[in-house]
């Protein structure tokens, strides 16, 4: 299995860009499930990037690692936050319309068992 960025360039969706921080820039801007895929993705990868250091440098303090998934937390809130702004953003057609709901797929904290259920579809979470 291949992490999300692979996935979008292997399928045309996305082009490797190092200037960038998922470092793929997506051929279509307006597709909302790699665009906050990415988000997340970026997220998930600094956390796990982040928790790898802890061990490589065999530190064991139960305060830095509280810290680092707070930092993820708040990421995650920011994500949210940048998808309600996509959401709203009248020129990415792809998230709403007449008679479209918005796109709401991968907000990491929706509540309730709605469309994403709290949290990430199993797809792009591993």
């Amino acid at each position: 299995m291949e992490a999300l960025p692979a996935d979008l360039v292997r399928r045309g969706m996305a082009v490797e860009d190092p200037t960038v921080p998922c470092g793929v820039k997506l051929v279509i801007e307006d597709y909302p499930y790699a665009a906050d895929g990415l988000l997340i993705w970026s997220a998930i990868n600094e956390l796990v990037e982040s928790y790898l250091q802890q061990l490589h440098s065999f530190l064991n303090n139960d305060r830095e690692v509280t810290e680092m998934y707070e930092r993820f937390s708040a990421r995650l809130v920011e994500i949210e936050q940048t998808i309600k702004e996509r959401n709203e953003d009248a020129s990415l057609r792809n998230r709403c319309g007449a008679g479209i709901a918005p796109y709401e797929l991968l907000i990491p904290s929706s509540a309730g068992p709605g469309v994403t259920g709290r949290g990430v579809p199993k797809s792009i979470s591993n």
